[in-house]
């Protein structure tokens, strides 16, 4: 059965992956497949698909939609089926979320600096089994148990998950980016 999403944070990107605008589903109705947006900007609203990721356990969902103005002249997306990517088993979604890492079980090596407990990451892709964040260089390492935050308005933590790191890209100076197999996923 499909969750109630009233309520819950939710950000909109338009067609480009550009993100639009982060607010709170005022209102689903699972019956005709739309949300109603609270507060969304009438200059925001694009004729194109939009995607929207709402922010929900057991993990954010992410949707194509397509805007409308509904009764009232609140904002109303249209829900459509997610798409797969990359020929994987399950869709894989860009995101732009703001998140926190805490480590449950670092990485040891020699010489390693452990005495950063928490480390802020960006998640750049999800999927129904894992996530991809990136960070600073160094701060995420193949071999580490992980508990991610993922953050709504005003930094409200809205989905915490726990996740094994399974494979690491870097980019450095500028950034490491971290493969995550989800462990726990919990509100």
């Amino acid at each position: 059965m499909l969750k109630d999403f009233t309520g819950s944070t939710t950000n909109i990107y338009d067609s480009k992956n550009n993100f639009l605008f982060e607010t709170t589903v005022k209102k689903h109705d699972k019956n005709e497949n739309y949300i109603s947006l609270a507060n969304f900007p009438d200059e925001l609203i694009t004729k194109d698909t939009c995607k929207v990721v709402i922010l929900t356990s057991p993990a954010p969902l992410v949707y194509k939609g397509m805007f409308r103005k509904g009764p009232y002249e609140d904002t109303i997306i249209t829900l459509f089926k997610g798409e797969t990517a990359c020929n994987r088993v399950e869709p894989r979604y860009d995101v732009n979320l703001n998140a926190e890492v805490e480590f449950v079980r670092k990485r040891r090596s020699k010489g390693e600096d452990l005495s950063e407990s928490k480390v802020t990451a960006k998640a750049v892709n999800i999927s129904k089994h894992g996530i991809r964040l990136r960070s600073k260089p160094h701060n995420l390492a193949i071999g580490d148990k992980i508990k991610i935050q993922i953050l709504g308005q005003n930094d409200k933590k809205e989905v915490v998950m726990t996740a094994d790191v399974l494979n690491q890209f870097d980019n450095p100076p500028e950034y490491t980016e971290v493969g995550c197999q989800f462990v726990t996923v919990e509100e």
